[in-house]
């Protein structure tokens, strides 16, 4: 089994690594690395198009950070909104994951930015503080929304 497209595209072609953009390293596990691709070999496009509306929006001052979080949050609201009174399956689906995503990489980015510009010396772990405390900021909702979620029955929640 290999990683590479080409060679799974072409069966009886012999294999021509020269017009490849990157090269396959096996490591001592047997793993396939593929080393020198760029975001356009993987994607087709630029990440560019994938990070403009989180980072480079607040970063730039094109929109404030109070304004980020607003956007953001409304974003993820909407998102969530979507997945719970669309009928629609793929809508409910681009509308959870198109806007919900897009408004929790706004505020997940702002907060980022925002802690960078405040403490610039040991950038790395102050973002990695922020990092955990947004994932583990959502732990609270898994026990409301089991909560919300249970059947209620008259000698408990929980039963």
């Amino acid at each position: 089994m290999t990683a590479d497209p080409y060679a799974a595209s072409s069966s009886s072609a012999p294999s021509d690594a020269a017009h490849r953009p990157y090269h396959e390293v096996t490591d001592a596990r047997g793993r396939v690395c593929r080393i020198g691709e760029t975001d356009r070999d993987i994607l087709g496009h630029s990440r560019k198009i994938m990070v403009y509306l989180p980072g480079w929006l607040p970063e730039r001052g094109i929109l404030t950070a109070r304004r980020a979080m607003y956007l953001g949050s409304g974003m993820y609201l909407l998102g969530f909104l979507a997945l719970s009174h669309l009928n629609n399956v793929l809508l409910a689906i681009l509308g959870f994951g198109v806007i919900g995503g897009l408004g929790a990489g706004l505020v997940y980015a702002t907060c980022i930015n925002v802690v960078g510009q405040w403490f610039p010396e040991r950038r790395g772990a102050r973002a990695g503080f922020v990092n955990g405390g947004f994932a583990y900021g959502s732990l609270p909702f898994i026990f409301i929304f089991i909560y919300g979620s249970t059947p209620r029955t008259t000698t408990g929640c929980w039963t």
